[in-house]
């Protein structure tokens, strides 16, 4: 998990993979954007288990077009294809000077 956090984090491997996520998370919304260290996002097959201590399972992958990511309080939902041309805009938007 890096910049922006956990919430930015699946946004980014969602836009760039093509894929739905559907996350419920037992975090607060300061803690959906936390940049600490030590979190990792591990995928696995379904069924597969995940044989790493203290893991959580936090949602699905989708193949649908829907990136839905709720804590109970906050719910963040928006077309995958919507995230990736925000996420492949980006860069030349910062590029484009004010004239």
């Amino acid at each position: 998990v890096g910049k922006g956090g956990l919430l930015i984090s699946l946004a980014r491997i969602s836009a760039h993979y093509g894929l739905g996520v559907d996350a419920t998370l037992d975090v607060t919304d300061a803690q959906l954007f936390s940049e600490s260290q030590g979190r990792y996002i591990v995928a696995v097959k379904a069924g597969q288990s995940l044989d790493i201590p203290n893991a959580q399972e936090i949602g699905t992958i989708t193949e649908d077009d829907k990136f839905k990511v709720t804590n109970g309080q906050t719910t963040v939902e928006e077309n995958v294809s919507t995230l990736n041309e925000i996420w492949e805009g980006a860069i030349p938007q910062c590029m484009t000077s004010a004239d």
